[in-house]
């Protein structure tokens, strides 16, 4: 099976799902992703549908959210997913490009929660 952002994405909210045995905490996907028929779009964008939406938002205690953005080796952002960062910075929500292999992705997941110390729960 050929890897692709999704399949890797899928292995990610596998691997989550494992980090909720020691963390407390929810995350959720916001699926803005495909092609739509244009009626079906634009009712979308009118209940708050937004290009550049991360893949991941991870919740935290206290309101503490996390983007996750999953990208390929190679993969970049769009100027959205830019754009999202930028915002993301100024209101200080942490936004991470998850990026590299599978193996990779994972130690940037948990450098995230050792970084911003998410209180362990076992």
């Amino acid at each position: 099976m050929r890897m692709n952002e999704s399949i890797l994405q899928q292995q990610i909210v596998l691997y989550l799902e494992h980090k909720k045995l020691y963390y407390q905490f929810r995350y959720w996907h916001t699926p803005n992703e495909g092609k739509r028929k244009v009626w079906y779009l634009k009712k979308l964008k009118n209940m708050g549908m937004k290009s550049g939406v991360p893949d991941l938002i991870l919740e935290f205690s206290q309101s503490k959210f996390v983007y996750l953005e999953i990208k390929m080796p190679k993969g970049r952002l769009s100027n959205a997913q830019k754009l999202w960062k930028v915002n993301s910075e100024i209101l200080g929500t942490p936004f991470h490009v998850i990026k590299g292999t599978y193996e990779e992705c994972k130690k940037q997941i948990d450098n995230i929660f050792i970084d911003y110390e998410y209180a362990r729960i076992r």
